[in-house]
């Protein structure tokens, strides 16, 4: 099964999606909550999906503790009151994926980006947790169901960034192992545009009522 990872806010929404998925290839998950019985609730539901137990529930800070990857998937008001809890949990030399998109709706149903002082909402979160847990922004311009659905061809593009690159080189392989197609976008200083395109496909999916993804294709010599 390889490294452990951890899903804090794994209990509901695009986190519990990811969870899934990650359980279905075959990988050691943990989902956070901040309650015991909604983490193992969860859990329990995704180990009835598969032959092998592969799924555990824990409060968010026990979770954190026990995985090589957490993934952050949270809704941006509730980001940093629980990378706060979760800070002195983190492993040394541990991978945070960050997939929050600072997100609001406006009066007319449309979606717009949350401006950050920080730049972006991943590297507002750079601030928080410990310097030896390299932080990468990712599956932050995909939604829930198109990662229910990543068997798709072509592969659905999933971005990401940050500035370690064995770090990088770890999520790359994992969403490819869960039938994404990576794409490397830079440094951790290219998150607000993640989040922008996030933002924006919320948006193109609310208007044109319909799920949509992007992919980016090599053109040929």
């Amino acid at each position: 099964m390889g490294e452990r990872i951890a899903i804090i806010g794994g209990t509901a929404g695009i986190g519990y999606s990811i969870a899934v998925r990650l359980a279905k290839i075959g990988k050691s998950i943990v989902i956070g909550s901040r309650f015991q019985w909604k983490a193992e609730e969860a859990a329990k539901t995704i180990n009835s999906m598969f032959k092998e137990v592969c799924a555990d529930g824990a409060v968010n800070r026990k979770a954190a503790s026990e995985a090589e990857i957490v993934i952050l998937t949270v809704p941006f008001k509730a980001q940093v009151e629980i990378a706060e809890n979760i800070s002195d949990c983190l492993k040394p030399n541990s991978i945070l994926i960050d997939v929050t998109i600072p997100i609001k709706r406006s009066e007319d149903g449309f979606f717009s980006l949350i401006r950050l002082k920080e730049g972006s909402a991943a590297e507002r979160l750079r601030k928080i947790i410990p310097e030896d847990v390299s932080l990468i922004a990712s599956f932050k311009n995909i939604s829930q169901y198109i990662i229910d659905r990543l068997d798709y061809i072509p592969k659905p593009s999933i971005l990401l960034c940050g500035d370690s690159m064995e770090a990088k080189k770890k999520v790359v392989n994992l969403i490819d192992e869960m039938g994404g197609e990576p794409v490397d976008c830079g440094p951790l200083s290219n998150a607000f545009l993640l989040e922008a395109l996030g933002v924006l496909m919320v948006n193109i999916e609310s208007i044109s009522r319909r799920n949509a993804y992007v992919r980016f294709e090599k053109l040929p010599d």
